[in-house]
């Protein structure tokens, strides 16, 4: 947040509504958790259209879906790996397509005013016990 006196807001996705209970409090209202689950493309797009409805525009949506999966590469079930993929990778875009047609309407799909940012959390390249995590998100 740059500055909440200015009247920034972020609108933060979350499981728990608990879990940015701390920042709500210290931001002051600049910061609105939204609860949502990214294996549920409705609430996405409802989490969405209810921050859109509520400011007048988006100027940035970032995804970055995931979670922790530890555990040599051969230790793990295909079917935890196959969910770590499908989080990091197809989850992580669901987010982004909800918010599409209101960057449209403001005009920042073809203006270029507001930024889609996807953060590579970590770096690239693979960790032991993190691979499928690493060779989903790189």
């Amino acid at each position: 947040m740059d500055d909440p006196a200015r009247g920034d807001r972020v609108f933060a996705a979350v499981r728990r509504t608990e879990a940015l209970s701390d920042l709500a409090r210290r931001f002051d209202g600049a910061l609105v958790s939204l609860l949502l689950s990214l294996t549920d493309p409705e609430s996405i797009r409802k989490a969405i259209a209810m921050a859109f409805e509520e400011t007048g525009r988006i100027d940035a949506i970032e995804a970055a879906a995931g979670y922790g999966l530890s555990g040599a590469a051969e230790e793990l079930t295909d079917a935890q790996i196959e969910r770590q993929v499908k989080v990091a990778l197809l989850r992580s875009m669901q987010p982004i397509r909800a918010t599409l047609p209101f960057l449209c309407r403001q005009g920042g799909a073809r203006n270029g005013a507001q930024r889609i940012l996807r953060l590579n959390p970590g770096r690239a390249g693979s960790r032991p016990g993190l691979s499928p995590r690493f060779r989903a998100r790189y």
